[in-house]
């Protein structure tokens, strides 16, 4: 899913046109809060896109509350800016923008950043190469530390699907406890969206119910990712 934030509906509709038919999904916000709102309600979001000039919160406003939240930290951002926004580009980039394209967007160099930065996602999990050397193991003992992480991610996978829409903290504070072996392997993905149970309070849990099916697609992935470099190892 790649979210536009643009008010102009003829902008967005360029981005939109383009975006679709590379069989990219595409989500429509107005502004920098509806595009928080809209971001909330599809944590399955991958790319967003966001003009710089929007009214009530615009794109620089946006970039700043996105870092500041540890589930969007990471999140690719490509900002659109006309001739007459190019000086803020810097201030962007300062923020962590990914990259910007600017208007009027020529389709094809907004595909070319946009695969840029979908690219620049950390994989699933490291390298089994990387991680023997890190660590010191051999094949058997790094097969075995995977496979128990691989056994720990499907339980929890399993009850997270099962809680459905009513995690209980238990079940949060488990899932916050899996940060330490996701980092050996380098699970970006998962470590991000483990991030936000870290306090265990009411608004973790709030943040669990609204990313539960983003999570539980994530730590599936985890759990392939691991089958597939045991795989390698063997």
């Amino acid at each position: 899913m790649i979210l536009i934030a643009e008010d102009n509906d003829t902008s967005a509709k360029l981005l939109e046109l383009a975006l679709q038919k590379e069989q990219y999904e595409t989500l429509r916000a107005e502004n920098g809060r509806d595009a928080l709102e809209k971001l909330s309600a599809h944590p399955e979001t991958r790319l967003l896109i966001s003009d710089i000039m929007m009214p009530e919160m615009d794109g620089l406003q946006l970039l700043t509350e996105l870092r500041q939240r540890p589930e969007y930290a990471q999140l690719p951002v490509i900002m659109c800016t006309s001739l007459a926004d190019a000086g803020r580009v810097k201030e962007a980039a300062q923020l962590g923008c990914h990259s910007y394209v600017v208007k009027p967007v020529r389709p094809a160099e907004l595909l070319k950043r946009v695969k840029e930065a979908l690219a620049a996602e950390s994989p699933v999990i490291k390298p089994a190469e990387e991680i023997r050397t890190e660590l010191g193991l051999d094949d058997e003992a790094l097969g075995e530390i995977a496979a128990d992480f691989q056994r720990q991610l499907t339980e929890l996978s399993e009850r997270l699907a099962a809680a459905g829409d009513a995690p209980d903290a238990a079940l949060a504070r488990e899932l916050h406890g899996l940060v330490e072996s996701a980092t050996v392997f380098g699970a970006q993905g998962l470590i991000k969206r483990l991030q936000t149970l870290a306090s265990g309070d009411a608004q973790a849990m709030e943040a669990l119910k609204r990313q539960a099916p983003a999570l539980l697609e994530e730590l599936r992935a985890t759990a392939e990712g691991l089958e597939t470099l045991r795989s390698q190892g063997s």
